[in-house]
């Protein structure tokens, strides 16, 4: 053991540190003062030795109680009438982390008393709940009213109850048909998914940007956060890893639920394997809720240029020389019993049921990536060494050195064609398209005054080609001529050859 030092900071915990120390060294009294002295550290070295300095003699414990009114600003309150007064207002977390603090400065009360005063300042329904369970100490009282609290985040809801985590049911008449609704809600039903379907009444909230990665063997599930600072890691990963953590000067972080959490010690040089790609990330202990580990502002900077899609949650970036695509986890809707279905509907505060049904992508609307399984090994090599040419193009191609002219006739007058009028799904859908082509590159804004109106012409599935009506245009343009090769030559000059590419043709 190593005698505690003191920087002026937190007294109260010094005090008993060292306290502790010189019991375990069997320090007599009467040199402790002589000692402590040694153990002071700037700005707190000044005070002790002027103190030294002007007190010819002082006991152990009188030098303990100045330094106790010299850096703790408290120490004049009562913390006994504090715990007394002291209630539950907020969480249960909060509640229990002052009444532990206020603890701490509580000498020569009975366990009994301060056990009375903890479960008395607990919210009535609490008190209930920790009573039934019979805690026979202090301690057992305050670890229960923390695991109830826990067990009590997804119970029973109520009018206006808005849940953390939302996700999307559906329902299909199957299920409904087969099962018999009693008219009661049972506890393992009502919590998981009512709760779901009232969370959708507050409209459409984005969803994070969640990948599942490796930290040696380990699994674990990663949250992209633009909000955080730095990188984070739930301390029961890195304790059941081993990792070896680094002290660091401590600092606070504020969470969703305006807690303020304290970070000392650091994962340096974490090796984090996320979809093939090993990132080498510094990853700060903290107890965060859900996640495993916060990759954040220090993770993507270090990334350089970012092409990031939160509608399909992609992000695009450049790693160790070559192009990587970074896709998030996107959950699939989750079926819905027929009991929560029945409650929604014979809610007042429901005024209509919608049904969900799930429509097949348009044909090209996905990136080609995915490649068959069968496919020869030398073959798919190859597709995957290239794989970025099979992405759904972005932007226009590059400079060729001849680009394409539209030649008018001589004094042709302006080809200005005035829009045509559309429905108004249609007005929508051109608005639409035109957007995500001015988002990839492929058209750019323009107040050339040569115009063509915009049709669209329906596809087998319902959706739209969009096409611009550039008859006008053509009727001004002058016609290429060029001859056209006869078939016969070019079979003769295939000659025996059985393969042929678009660039032989």
């Amino acid at each position: 053991m190593k005698p505690p030092r003191f920087d002026g900071s937190d007294a109260t915990n010094w005090i008993s540190r060292v306290h502790y120390y010189f019991d375990h060294v069997i320090m007599p009294e009467a040199q402790s003062l002589h000692y402590a002295v040694m153990l002071f550290d700037p700005p707190a070295s000044e005070w002790v030795f002027n103190y030294y300095a002007n007190n010819d003699f002082v006991t152990w414990q009188e030098f303990l109680e100045d330094v106790r009114h010299r850096f703790d600003r408290q120490s004049f309150k009562d913390y006994f009438e504090l715990i007394a007064k002291l209630t539950q207002t907020g969480i249960v977390l909060e509640y229990h982390d002052t009444f532990e603090k206020y603890l701490n400065q509580v000498q020569g009360v009975p366990e009994s008393k301060l056990f009375t005063l903890y479960v008395a300042g607990l919210k009535p329904d609490m008190q209930e709940r920790v009573s039934l369970h019979r805690p026979t100490s202090l301690a057992a009282a305050m670890a229960l009213s923390l695991e109830i609290a826990d067990t009590q985040s997804d119970q029973k809801l109520v009018v206006g109850h808005v849940c953390k985590q939302r996700m999307l049911c559906y329902a299909d008449e199957e299920e409904a048909a087969t099962d018999e609704w009693d008219g009661a809600v049972r506890d393992e039903e009502a919590p998981t998914e009512v709760a779901h379907i009232h969370s959708l009444d507050g409209g459409r909230r984005s969803r994070p940007l969640k990948v599942l990665g490796q930290i040696q063997d380990r699994e674990v599930c990663i949250l992209v956060d633009m909000g955080s600072d730095r990188d984070f890691l739930h301390p029961t990963i890195a304790e059941s890893l081993h990792l070896p953590l680094s002290l660091i000067r401590p600092f606070r972080v504020f969470v969703g639920n305006r807690a303020a959490l304290l970070c000392t010690h650091v994962a340096k040089q974490t090796k984090l394997k996320v979809q093939g790609s090993e990132f080498v990330v510094d990853l700060h202990i903290l107890p965060i809720h859900g996640p495993d580990v916060i990759l954040g502002m220090d993770w993507l900077e270090s990334l350089g240029t970012i092409s990031a899609d939160f509608t399909r949650k992609t992000l695009e970036f450049n790693h160790k020389g070559q192009p990587f695509i970074l896709r998030g986890i996107t959950e699939p809707p989750r079926r819905l019993a027929v009991q929560p279905r029945l409650l929604m509907h014979s809610s007042p505060d429901v005024a209509e049921c919608f049904e969900i049904a799930l429509l097949e992508l348009e044909s090209g609307a996905t990136e080609l990536e995915i490649f068959p399984d069968d496919l020869p090994i030398g073959v798919a090599a190859v597709l995957d060494g290239f794989r970025t040419v099979f992405r759904v193009p972005t932007g226009m191609p590059p400079i060729r050195p001849y680009d394409h002219r539209i030649h008018l006739f001589p004094g042709s007058n302006l080809v200005n064609v005035r829009p045509y009028m559309y429905p108004y799904f249609q007005k929508n859908e051109i608005e639409r398209q035109v957007r995500e082509m001015l988002e990839q590159g492929i058209i750019q804004r323009s107040s050339n005054p040569f115009s063509s109106p915009v049709l669209f012409i329906r596809k087998k599935d319902g959706s739209f080609y969009f096409c611009i009506d550039y008859r006008a245009l053509n009727n001004a343009r002058v016609p290429d001529h060029f001859p056209i090769p006869t078939a016969d030559e070019l079979f003769d000059e295939s000659g025996k050859a059985r393969v042929f590419s678009k660039l032989d043709l």
